[in-house]
């Protein structure tokens, strides 16, 4: 799949990637629009990410996998990520302020893989499903 990988140096290039694998509780999205934020410019403007790293955390797409423990998930369902559910302990989770968590995977920094991709993976309970009548943009 085409994706938009941080170079290093300020750059970015497209690279073909595998696509993603997804676990027992993932599903696996065709990503159909991705915002592009203050944080995914810091990751290349600033110097923030690691070479390798694709970005972009604001996105929709429509679920093309699903694994057997993705719950309420099906093929076809059109969906946003959302925030990841952290570690529930650290303080921030602790007084319901999970996307401050500070166990979370850091985009640029971490494992985390975003959306500047065809598909992106993502654990079944950080979705969020579009209306009907919502258009994916």
């Amino acid at each position: 799949m085409p994706a938009a990988v941080y170079q290093g140096d300020h750059r970015l290039a497209v690279e073909r990637r595998p696509v993603p694998d997804i676990g027992a509780d993932d599903v696996l999205i065709e990503v159909s629009h991705c915002g592009i934020c203050g944080t995914d410019l810091h990751m290349v403007i600033e110097g923030w990410g690691h070479a390798g790293a694709i970005g972009g955390h604001e996105y929709s797409g429509v679920i093309v996998a699903a694994g057997e423990g993705a719950g309420r998930w099906a093929v076809g369902d059109r969906v946003v990520g959302g925030p990841d559910h952290g570690c529930g302990e650290c303080g921030p989770c602790r007084t319901g302020r999970p996307h401050l968590c500070i166990q979370r995977h850091k985009a640029g920094v971490t494992p985390f893989q975003g959306a500047f991709a065809a598909y992106k993976q993502v654990a079944s309970g950080q979705l969020f499903r579009i209306p009907d009548g919502l258009d994916l943009r």
